[in-house]
């Protein structure tokens, strides 16, 4: 297996770095998608004219973002030219926004039981102010707290499923559905949803989220003290950018990672 993901990597790896023209490409699409996110965040709608712009942003980020997923599971396809992987992802990226309603929903599910089994705000405020002031024995030494396992358990789950399955699920479905016919991909979704959880593209989806996932918030968070505050934002600001980039690169090579480690299984399957 671990020669499996290596060879894997590897593939994602040769297919990025190896095409200058098809990273820049992302860099570009990756810039208007940040962009797009800014101006929304930004926007205020005090006119007509600033809501319309907010619900043309509201509507443009969703596409640049599925035109840049499936460029992702595309462009690890040989010698693939940066011109036809852009015609194959404006001709194909509204068939992984599809597949990714399902996703969408199961996500909103799993918050809405999540929250249900969470305590009520009156409780957890009075779980705050029994923390704020913790009692203490007669000697002075203070007792420590007992472990809120409800509350560790369901913090876990939440992360569980939102963080791991149903991105490792949504990936596989856009596996299935680019160059492939709707149909077909629906059809298939079952086999998708499986191979997703093979150890191989489980070992792949936990390697590339140390990568876009925790080193990324270790770079913004982490702060350096200086004593000039012009220094510090300009360190803030190349921390900001290098997150960034760190963030496209290794979600880039997660999933065409995973795209070689699914095409491998599923020559495998069909062998069988």
């Amino acid at each position: 297996m671990i020669q499996k993901v290596t060879r894997s990597i590897a593939g994602a790896a040769r297919g990025l770095f190896g095409n200058w023209r098809v990273l820049l490409l992302f860099a570009l699409f990756y810039s208007a998608l940040l962009g797009t996110i800014y101006w929304f965040i930004a926007t205020r709608e005090g006119s007509v004219s600033q809501l319309l712009l907010t619900l043309l942003l509201a509507l443009l980020a969703p596409v640049l973002f599925f035109i840049i997923q499936t460029m992702a599971v595309s462009y690890t396809e040989a010698e693939i030219k940066p011109a036809v992987l852009l015609r194959l992802s404006l001709r194909e990226f509204w068939k992984l926004a599809l597949m990714t309603a399902p996703i969408v929903l199961l996500a909103w599910l799993i918050i809405y039981l999540l929250g249900k089994l969470e305590p009520d705000a009156s409780g957890l405020a009075r779980d705050v102010a029994r923390n704020v002031a913790p009692p203490t024995r007669p000697s002075g030494r203070v007792l420590t707290q007992p472990v809120q396992w409800r509350d560790t358990i369901l913090i876990g789950a939440r992360y569980l499923f939102l963080g791991v399955v149903l991105p490792l699920m949504a990936v596989h479905l856009w596996i299935g559905a680019a160059g492939s016919e709707l149909v077909s991909a629906v059809k298939g979704a079952g086999r998708s949803i499986a191979r997703a959880f093979r150890p191989s593209a489980v070992l792949i989806y936990a390697l590339g989220a140390l990568l876009f996932g925790v080193l990324p918030w270790f770079l913004v968070f982490t702060r350096t003290s200086t004593k000039s505050p012009w220094l510090e934002v300009s360190l803030l600001g190349i921390r900001l950018v290098a997150a960034a980039v760190l963030v496209l690169v290794a979600w880039l090579l997660t999933v065409g990672a995973l795209r070689v480690n699914s095409a491998g299984g599923q020559s495998g399957d069909e062998a069988r």
